[in-house]
Protein backbone atom coordinates (compact mmCIF):
# COMPACT_ATOMS: atom_id res chain seq x y z
CA UNK A 1 0.00 0.00 0.00
CA UNK A 2 1.60 3.26 -0.89
CA UNK A 3 1.19 6.34 1.36
CA UNK A 4 -0.19 9.23 -0.95
CA UNK A 5 -0.89 12.77 0.93
CA UNK A 6 -2.35 14.51 -1.67
CA UNK A 7 -4.70 12.00 -4.00
CA UNK A 8 -7.02 14.60 -4.42
CA UNK A 9 -4.62 17.39 -6.45
CA UNK A 10 -4.86 17.64 -9.72
CA UNK A 11 -2.14 19.91 -11.40
CA UNK A 12 -3.73 21.75 -14.77
CA UNK A 13 -1.55 22.01 -17.80
CA UNK A 14 -0.36 25.90 -16.60
CA UNK A 15 0.49 24.51 -12.95
CA UNK A 16 2.69 21.51 -14.39
CA UNK A 17 4.88 23.41 -16.70
CA UNK A 18 5.50 26.27 -13.07
CA UNK A 19 6.21 22.89 -10.60
CA UNK A 20 8.44 21.84 -13.64
CA UNK A 21 10.38 24.77 -13.82
CA UNK A 22 10.64 25.45 -10.14
CA UNK A 23 12.25 21.88 -9.79
CA UNK A 24 14.72 22.70 -12.59
CA UNK A 25 15.51 25.98 -10.72
CA UNK A 26 16.01 24.08 -7.49
CA UNK A 27 18.36 21.46 -8.85
CA UNK A 28 20.14 24.24 -10.51
CA UNK A 29 20.52 26.24 -7.20
CA UNK A 30 21.49 23.25 -5.62
CA UNK A 31 24.25 22.36 -7.83
CA UNK A 32 25.82 26.18 -8.06
CA UNK A 33 25.76 25.83 -4.48
CA UNK A 34 27.70 22.91 -4.32
CA UNK A 35 29.93 23.44 -7.30
CA UNK A 36 30.82 27.33 -4.97
CA UNK A 37 31.51 25.63 -2.02
CA UNK A 38 33.72 22.96 -4.22
CA UNK A 39 35.49 25.77 -6.03
CA UNK A 40 36.24 27.16 -2.47
CA UNK A 41 37.71 24.15 -1.40
CA UNK A 42 39.75 23.47 -4.26
CA UNK A 43 40.47 27.39 -4.13
CA UNK A 44 40.50 28.79 -0.88
CA UNK A 45 40.88 32.75 0.25
CA UNK A 46 42.26 32.95 3.68
CA UNK A 47 40.96 36.22 5.14
CA UNK A 48 42.58 38.04 8.40
CA UNK A 49 41.24 40.93 10.05
CA UNK A 50 42.24 43.68 12.47
CA UNK A 51 39.74 46.59 14.31
CA UNK A 52 41.98 49.51 16.17
CA UNK A 53 38.23 50.28 17.14
CA UNK A 54 38.97 46.88 19.50
CA UNK A 55 42.36 46.35 19.56
CA UNK A 56 42.07 43.38 22.78
CA UNK A 57 39.26 41.57 20.52
CA UNK A 58 40.25 38.07 20.56
CA UNK A 59 38.76 38.18 16.21
CA UNK A 60 41.50 39.83 15.25
CA UNK A 61 43.86 37.56 13.46
CA UNK A 62 46.31 40.34 11.92
CA UNK A 63 49.11 40.56 14.27
CA UNK A 64 52.32 42.41 15.31
CA UNK A 65 51.33 45.76 14.15
CA UNK A 66 53.88 48.44 15.26
CA UNK A 67 55.52 51.46 13.29
CA UNK A 68 59.48 51.41 12.55
CA UNK A 69 60.34 51.96 16.60
CA UNK A 70 58.60 48.93 17.18
CA UNK A 71 55.47 50.52 19.16
CA UNK A 72 51.87 49.59 18.47
CA UNK A 73 50.11 51.76 16.03
CA UNK A 74 47.80 52.89 18.77
CA UNK A 75 43.92 53.87 17.13
CA UNK A 76 45.21 53.14 14.25
CA UNK A 77 47.02 56.57 13.46
CA UNK A 78 49.00 56.07 10.79
CA UNK A 79 51.75 58.92 10.09
CA UNK A 80 52.95 60.21 6.81
CA UNK A 81 56.91 59.18 6.29
CA UNK A 82 56.78 56.43 8.55
CA UNK A 83 57.48 52.75 7.92
CA UNK A 84 54.36 50.46 9.82
CA UNK A 85 54.38 46.96 9.59
CA UNK A 86 51.70 43.88 10.51
CA UNK A 87 51.58 40.32 9.70
CA UNK A 88 49.49 37.72 8.65
CA UNK A 89 50.29 33.63 9.51
CA UNK A 90 49.16 30.79 7.18
CA UNK A 91 50.68 27.28 6.44
CA UNK A 92 50.82 27.20 2.64
CA UNK A 93 51.85 29.17 -0.46
CA UNK A 94 49.62 32.15 -2.08
CA UNK A 95 49.97 33.96 -5.37
CA UNK A 96 47.59 36.91 -5.10
CA UNK A 97 47.90 39.30 -1.55
CA UNK A 98 45.32 42.14 -0.89
CA UNK A 99 45.59 44.70 1.69
CA UNK A 100 41.82 47.21 2.39
CA UNK A 101 41.59 50.10 4.82
CA UNK A 102 38.97 51.44 6.23
CA UNK A 103 39.15 54.64 7.08
CA UNK A 104 37.64 56.90 9.81
CA UNK A 105 36.72 59.99 7.52
CA UNK A 106 36.76 60.53 3.54
CA UNK A 107 39.96 61.20 1.67
CA UNK A 108 40.77 62.75 -1.38
CA UNK A 109 44.09 61.35 -2.06
CA UNK A 110 43.94 58.83 -4.95
CA UNK A 111 46.66 56.58 -3.25
CA UNK A 112 47.38 56.28 0.56
CA UNK A 113 50.83 54.67 -0.04
CA UNK A 114 53.05 51.80 -0.83
CA UNK A 115 52.73 48.42 0.83
CA UNK A 116 55.85 45.98 0.25
CA UNK A 117 54.94 42.18 0.69
CA UNK A 118 57.81 39.88 2.24
CA UNK A 119 57.23 35.90 3.07
CA UNK A 120 59.07 33.64 5.72
CA UNK A 121 59.37 33.66 9.80
CA UNK A 122 59.15 36.77 11.58
CA UNK A 123 61.91 36.15 13.99
CA UNK A 124 63.97 35.60 10.57
CA UNK A 125 63.08 39.02 9.61
CA UNK A 126 64.47 40.51 12.83
CA UNK A 127 67.20 43.33 12.81
CA UNK A 128 70.65 41.84 13.33
CA UNK A 129 72.71 42.24 16.51
CA UNK A 130 76.39 41.42 17.29
CA UNK A 131 77.42 38.23 16.38
CA UNK A 132 78.06 35.62 19.20
CA UNK A 133 81.37 33.21 19.15
CA UNK A 134 81.72 29.64 20.04
CA UNK A 135 79.57 28.37 22.80
CA UNK A 136 80.66 27.96 26.34
CA UNK A 137 83.02 24.80 27.12
CA UNK A 138 83.79 24.47 23.73
CA UNK A 139 87.11 22.74 22.75
CA UNK A 140 88.71 23.77 19.77
CA UNK A 141 92.40 23.42 18.20
CA UNK A 142 94.53 25.06 15.79
CA UNK A 143 97.79 25.10 14.53
CA UNK A 144 98.88 22.52 17.52
CA UNK A 145 97.42 25.17 20.16
CA UNK A 146 94.61 24.39 22.38
CA UNK A 147 92.22 26.18 23.42
CA UNK A 148 88.47 26.58 25.71
CA UNK A 149 86.21 28.89 25.52
CA UNK A 150 85.73 29.60 29.30
CA UNK A 151 83.56 33.03 30.32
CA UNK A 152 82.93 33.65 26.49
CA UNK A 153 86.88 34.19 26.24
CA UNK A 154 89.24 32.12 24.15
CA UNK A 155 91.71 30.54 26.74
CA UNK A 156 94.98 28.54 25.12
CA UNK A 157 96.57 26.37 27.26
CA UNK A 158 100.07 26.35 27.12
CA UNK A 159 101.07 23.66 25.73
CA UNK A 160 99.80 19.44 24.86
CA UNK A 161 101.09 18.40 28.30
CA UNK A 162 98.96 20.30 30.28
CA UNK A 163 96.11 19.26 27.92
CA UNK A 164 96.82 15.86 28.40
CA UNK A 165 97.49 16.40 32.33
CA UNK A 166 93.93 17.86 33.09
CA UNK A 167 92.54 14.97 31.64
CA UNK A 168 91.61 16.07 28.88
CA UNK A 169 91.60 14.08 25.25
CA UNK A 170 93.68 16.32 22.51
CA UNK A 171 91.76 13.99 19.56
CA UNK A 172 88.06 15.53 20.72
CA UNK A 173 89.47 18.94 20.27
CA UNK A 174 87.72 20.78 17.28
CA UNK A 175 89.88 21.93 14.48
CA UNK A 176 89.29 25.29 13.37
CA UNK A 177 90.57 28.03 11.19
CA UNK A 178 92.96 30.83 13.13
CA UNK A 179 90.49 33.64 11.68
CA UNK A 180 87.46 31.67 13.74
CA UNK A 181 89.29 32.03 16.92
CA UNK A 182 89.22 35.61 16.98
CA UNK A 183 85.22 35.74 16.61
CA UNK A 184 85.62 35.25 21.06
CA UNK A 185 87.76 37.83 22.77
CA UNK A 186 91.24 36.45 24.10
CA UNK A 187 91.55 35.69 27.75
CA UNK A 188 94.45 34.75 30.09
CA UNK A 189 96.54 31.90 29.06
CA UNK A 190 95.94 28.38 31.17
CA UNK A 191 99.50 27.64 32.74
CA UNK A 192 99.11 25.26 35.56
CA UNK A 193 97.01 21.86 36.49
CA UNK A 194 96.06 22.93 39.97
CA UNK A 195 92.44 23.66 38.89
CA UNK A 196 89.84 23.72 35.60
CA UNK A 197 88.57 26.76 34.04
CA UNK A 198 84.66 27.50 33.76
CA UNK A 199 83.61 25.97 30.86
CA UNK A 200 84.97 22.95 32.20
CA UNK A 201 82.42 19.47 31.26
CA UNK A 202 82.59 16.23 33.65
CA UNK A 203 81.08 12.98 33.71
CA UNK A 204 81.10 11.55 37.42
CA UNK A 205 79.20 8.31 37.42
CA UNK A 206 76.22 8.56 35.23
CA UNK A 207 75.64 12.13 35.83
CA UNK A 208 77.32 15.43 33.70
CA UNK A 209 78.42 18.81 34.93
CA UNK A 210 79.91 22.26 33.92
CA UNK A 211 81.74 24.21 35.81
CA UNK A 212 80.54 27.72 36.51
CA UNK A 213 81.15 30.38 38.79
CA UNK A 214 83.88 27.48 40.58
CA UNK A 215 81.64 25.35 41.25
CA UNK A 216 79.80 22.29 39.38
CA UNK A 217 75.99 22.11 37.97
CA UNK A 218 74.42 19.45 37.05
CA UNK A 219 72.81 18.66 34.05
CA UNK A 220 69.36 16.97 34.88
CA UNK A 221 70.15 14.08 32.58
CA UNK A 222 72.18 12.87 29.50
CA UNK A 223 69.91 13.79 27.14
CA UNK A 224 69.62 17.59 28.26
CA UNK A 225 73.77 17.42 28.20
CA UNK A 226 73.45 16.31 24.81
CA UNK A 227 71.40 18.93 23.86
CA UNK A 228 73.93 21.18 24.56
CA UNK A 229 77.97 19.36 24.11
CA UNK A 230 79.03 16.18 22.61
CA UNK A 231 79.60 13.02 24.78
CA UNK A 232 83.45 13.30 23.88
CA UNK A 233 83.92 16.49 25.65
CA UNK A 234 83.32 15.72 29.23
CA UNK A 235 86.32 14.20 31.35
CA UNK A 236 85.35 11.41 33.42
CA UNK A 237 85.91 11.67 37.19
CA UNK A 238 85.06 9.74 40.38
CA UNK A 239 82.99 10.44 43.18
CA UNK A 240 85.83 11.95 45.04
CA UNK A 241 86.71 14.64 42.66
CA UNK A 242 82.61 15.58 43.17
CA UNK A 243 83.42 15.50 46.89
CA UNK A 244 86.09 17.49 46.29
CA UNK A 245 84.67 20.37 44.75
CA UNK A 246 81.64 22.70 45.95
CA UNK A 247 78.30 21.62 44.03
CA UNK A 248 76.28 24.31 42.87
CA UNK A 249 71.73 24.55 43.19
CA UNK A 250 71.09 25.34 39.69
CA UNK A 251 70.27 22.59 37.72
CA UNK A 252 70.96 22.93 34.12
CA UNK A 253 68.00 21.35 31.57
CA UNK A 254 67.56 21.86 28.01
CA UNK A 255 69.69 23.93 25.26
CA UNK A 256 67.53 26.87 24.09
CA UNK A 257 65.84 26.28 21.28
CA UNK A 258 65.14 22.33 22.01
CA UNK A 259 62.09 20.18 21.49
CA UNK A 260 61.22 18.20 23.97
CA UNK A 261 58.26 15.84 24.84
CA UNK A 262 55.97 14.55 27.89
CA UNK A 263 52.74 12.91 27.68
CA UNK A 264 50.92 14.34 24.79
CA UNK A 265 52.91 18.05 24.16
CA UNK A 266 55.50 19.10 22.61
CA UNK A 267 57.35 21.97 23.44
CA UNK A 268 60.18 24.39 22.60
CA UNK A 269 62.86 25.93 25.75
CA UNK A 270 64.14 28.90 25.88
CA UNK A 271 66.09 29.67 28.88
CA UNK A 272 63.73 29.66 31.94
CA UNK A 273 60.29 28.75 29.67
CA UNK A 274 59.18 26.35 27.80
CA UNK A 275 56.64 26.93 25.33
CA UNK A 276 53.74 24.31 24.15
CA UNK A 277 53.05 24.27 20.78
CA UNK A 278 49.21 24.40 19.59
CA UNK A 279 49.40 21.25 17.14
CA UNK A 280 51.10 19.49 14.96
CA UNK A 281 50.26 21.96 11.93
CA UNK A 282 51.81 24.33 13.47
CA UNK A 283 54.90 22.13 14.77
CA UNK A 284 55.65 21.78 10.96
CA UNK A 285 54.76 24.95 9.80
CA UNK A 286 57.44 26.35 12.27
CA UNK A 287 59.91 23.88 9.92
CA UNK A 288 60.70 21.86 12.86
CA UNK A 289 61.71 18.12 12.35
CA UNK A 290 59.81 15.46 14.59
CA UNK A 291 63.06 13.37 14.11
CA UNK A 292 64.87 16.38 16.88
CA UNK A 293 61.97 15.38 20.12
CA UNK A 294 63.34 14.83 23.25
CA UNK A 295 61.41 12.72 25.49
CA UNK A 296 61.94 14.34 29.10
CA UNK A 297 60.52 13.44 32.66
CA UNK A 298 58.41 15.11 34.95
CA UNK A 299 60.89 16.52 37.21
CA UNK A 300 62.65 18.16 33.89
CA UNK A 301 59.48 19.94 32.84
CA UNK A 302 59.10 21.25 36.30
CA UNK A 303 62.38 23.40 35.78
CA UNK A 304 60.79 25.26 33.80
CA UNK A 305 57.82 28.18 34.26
CA UNK A 306 55.52 27.28 31.39
CA UNK A 307 54.31 29.49 28.90
CA UNK A 308 51.34 30.41 26.35
CA UNK A 309 50.75 28.21 23.73
CA UNK A 310 53.20 28.52 20.27
CA UNK A 311 50.19 29.03 17.74
CA UNK A 312 50.80 29.90 13.91
CA UNK A 313 51.44 33.44 14.32
CA UNK A 314 54.13 33.35 16.89
CA UNK A 315 57.24 34.07 15.82
CA UNK A 316 60.38 31.68 16.75
CA UNK A 317 61.76 32.17 20.50
CA UNK A 318 65.24 32.93 20.95
CA UNK A 319 67.73 30.38 21.21
CA UNK A 320 65.77 29.37 17.54
CA UNK A 321 69.04 28.44 15.03
CA UNK A 322 68.07 29.54 11.27
CA UNK A 323 70.51 28.04 7.95
CA UNK A 324 69.91 30.36 5.31
CA UNK A 325 70.31 27.57 2.64
CA UNK A 326 71.25 29.61 -1.06
CA UNK A 327 74.33 31.41 1.08
CA UNK A 328 75.00 28.72 3.23
CA UNK A 329 74.70 30.98 6.29
CA UNK A 330 73.51 30.39 10.15
CA UNK A 331 71.82 32.90 12.34
CA UNK A 332 70.61 32.50 16.04
CA UNK A 333 67.68 34.60 17.34
CA UNK A 334 68.14 36.06 20.97
CA UNK A 335 66.27 38.56 22.45
CA UNK A 336 64.32 39.94 19.15
CA UNK A 337 67.66 40.15 17.30
CA UNK A 338 68.90 37.37 14.55
CA UNK A 339 72.67 37.01 14.94
CA UNK A 340 75.07 35.84 12.54
CA UNK A 341 77.25 32.91 13.17
CA UNK A 342 80.46 33.54 11.22
CA UNK A 343 81.22 29.99 10.75
CA UNK A 344 79.36 26.51 10.83
CA UNK A 345 81.70 25.17 13.14
CA UNK A 346 80.35 28.05 15.46
CA UNK A 347 77.14 26.86 15.02
CA UNK A 348 77.88 23.54 15.23
CA UNK A 349 79.07 24.63 18.53
CA UNK A 350 75.44 25.78 19.17
CA UNK A 351 73.49 23.58 17.44
CA UNK A 352 72.45 20.12 18.15
CA UNK A 353 69.50 19.65 16.19
CA UNK A 354 68.29 20.54 12.90
CA UNK A 355 68.73 24.22 12.10
CA UNK A 356 65.48 25.94 10.35
CA UNK A 357 65.83 26.45 7.00
CA UNK A 358 65.49 29.26 5.13
CA UNK A 359 66.77 31.44 2.59
CA UNK A 360 68.39 34.60 1.98
CA UNK A 361 65.84 35.09 -1.15
CA UNK A 362 62.91 35.59 2.37
CA UNK A 363 64.85 38.76 2.83
CA UNK A 364 65.20 40.12 -0.68
CA UNK A 365 62.22 39.10 -2.96
CA UNK A 366 59.23 41.17 -2.85
CA UNK A 367 55.27 41.66 -3.89
CA UNK A 368 54.27 45.39 -4.15
CA UNK A 369 51.20 47.14 -4.34
CA UNK A 370 49.66 50.65 -4.55
CA UNK A 371 47.08 51.58 -1.39
CA UNK A 372 44.42 53.08 -3.87
CA UNK A 373 40.84 54.56 -3.43
CA UNK A 374 38.46 51.45 -3.67
CA UNK A 375 35.31 54.27 -2.42
CA UNK A 376 35.01 57.16 -1.64
CA UNK A 377 31.79 56.73 0.02
CA UNK A 378 32.65 54.10 2.43
CA UNK A 379 35.83 55.68 2.65
CA UNK A 380 38.24 52.42 2.02
CA UNK A 381 41.19 51.66 -0.27
CA UNK A 382 42.63 48.64 -1.29
CA UNK A 383 46.10 47.20 -2.69
CA UNK A 384 46.14 44.22 -4.70
CA UNK A 385 49.63 42.60 -5.04
CA UNK A 386 51.07 39.45 -7.14
CA UNK A 387 53.30 37.37 -4.72
CA UNK A 388 53.48 34.58 -6.95
CA UNK A 389 57.40 35.05 -6.70
CA UNK A 390 56.90 34.42 -2.95
CA UNK A 391 54.85 31.27 -2.86
CA UNK A 392 57.76 28.66 -3.45
CA UNK A 393 59.64 30.16 -0.74
CA UNK A 394 60.11 29.08 3.27
CA UNK A 395 57.77 29.96 5.60
CA UNK A 396 54.42 30.74 7.13
CA UNK A 397 54.55 34.50 8.29
CA UNK A 398 53.74 37.29 5.49
CA UNK A 399 55.19 40.52 6.30
CA UNK A 400 53.42 43.89 5.44
CA UNK A 401 55.63 47.09 5.19
CA UNK A 402 52.93 50.08 5.17
CA UNK A 403 54.40 54.04 4.27
CA UNK A 404 51.68 56.35 4.25
CA UNK A 405 52.02 59.70 2.25
CA UNK A 406 49.90 61.18 4.60
CA UNK A 407 48.25 61.14 8.30
CA UNK A 408 44.98 59.56 8.64
CA UNK A 409 43.34 56.72 10.79
CA UNK A 410 41.86 53.61 10.25
CA UNK A 411 38.86 51.74 11.66
CA UNK A 412 39.82 48.49 10.39
CA UNK A 413 42.37 46.61 8.56
CA UNK A 414 41.45 43.59 5.96
CA UNK A 415 44.75 41.08 4.41
CA UNK A 416 42.83 38.54 2.00
CA UNK A 417 45.35 35.75 0.45
CA UNK A 418 44.64 33.50 -2.19
CA UNK A 419 45.80 31.10 -5.45
CA UNK A 420 45.59 31.76 -8.47
CA UNK A 421 43.03 29.41 -10.64
CA UNK A 422 44.74 27.03 -12.51
CA UNK A 423 44.36 23.47 -13.22
CA UNK A 424 48.12 23.09 -11.91
CA UNK A 425 47.05 24.63 -8.32
CA UNK A 426 43.63 22.85 -8.32
CA UNK A 427 45.74 19.65 -8.61
CA UNK A 428 47.72 20.99 -6.17
CA UNK A 429 45.32 21.47 -3.57
CA UNK A 430 43.33 18.71 -4.08
CA UNK A 431 46.53 16.75 -2.89
CA UNK A 432 47.45 18.74 -0.18
CA UNK A 433 43.50 18.33 0.82
CA UNK A 434 44.01 14.39 0.52
CA UNK A 435 47.49 14.54 2.56
CA UNK A 436 45.50 16.45 5.77
CA UNK A 437 42.95 14.05 5.50
CA UNK A 438 45.63 10.87 5.54
CA UNK A 439 47.32 12.84 8.12
CA UNK A 440 44.61 14.02 10.32
CA UNK A 441 42.49 10.17 10.22
CA UNK A 442 44.26 7.71 8.75
CA UNK A 443 47.23 7.91 10.69
CA UNK A 444 44.89 7.85 14.01
CA UNK A 445 43.53 4.67 13.00
CA UNK A 446 46.77 3.06 12.51
CA UNK A 447 47.63 4.29 16.28
CA UNK A 448 44.50 2.80 17.42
Amino acid sequence: MRLDLTPRIILDKSQRQTYFWLRVLLYLLAFAVFFYLAFRLAFPIRTFSFSFLNPNSSKNTITDLHDFRGDFINLGNFKAGEDNYFFVSWAGPFSQAAAEFSLNKRSDLADLGTINIRKGYKAFFYPEGEAPGFKEGSLLKSNSRYFIISENKLHEFENLKLVESLGFNPQNFWTVLPEELSVNISGAKITAAESYPDGTLFKILDNFYLKKDSELQKFSSQAAFLSHYPLSWAIEKDDNFLKANVAGEEVIGFADGSLIAYGDAVSIVSGKNIYPIDNFTTFEALGYSWDDLIPAGGDEVSLYEKQKLINLSSPHPSGTIFYATDIDKYYMIHDGQKKLLKAKVIADSWLKKSPILVEEKNLKTQGQCVLSQKSWLFKTYLCQADISSLQNLKGKDYEFKFQSQQNFRANNLTVSLRKDYSFANLNKNLREIFASIKKNYVSQDNAQ
